[in-house]
C-alpha cells in the first residue's frame, strides 16, 4: 500500500501507514525538479523525512528500492 505517493500534479500525499509492507515513492526525477520548482522539491524532502523517520520509528526498515522509485518497507519481525 503506498503511503507517500505524488497526487495528479505531482507533489507529496501523506496516507496513514498501515500493514506489514509500506511504500513511499521519490520524484522521478529529482535533480531536475529541485532546478525548474525548489518549493515543490522541498516540499517532497519534508514529507519523504517525516514519513520515512515515522515508519522507521515505528518498527519499520527499509527492505528494497524499486527502479520505479519507491522505497519498500517492511515491519521489522519482533523476536520472541
Amino acid at each position: 500500500m503506498p503511503v507517500l505517493e505524488p497526487d495528479g500534479n505531482d507533489e507529496p500525499v501523506l496516507r496513514a501507514a498501515t500493514g506489514g509492507v509500506l511504500m513511499c515513492a521519490t520524484p522521478v526525477d529529482a535533480e531536475s525538479l529541485r532546478q525548474r520548482d525548489p518549493a515543490s522539491a522541498q516540499r517532497w524532502r519534508s514529507a519523504m523525512r517525516e514519513w520515512l523517520g515515522g515508519a522507521m520509528e515505528n518498527g519499520y526498515r527499509i527492505d528494497g528500492f524499486v527502479r520505479s522509485g519507491w522505497y519498500v518497507l517492511r515491519r521489522k519481525e519482533v523476536s520472541k
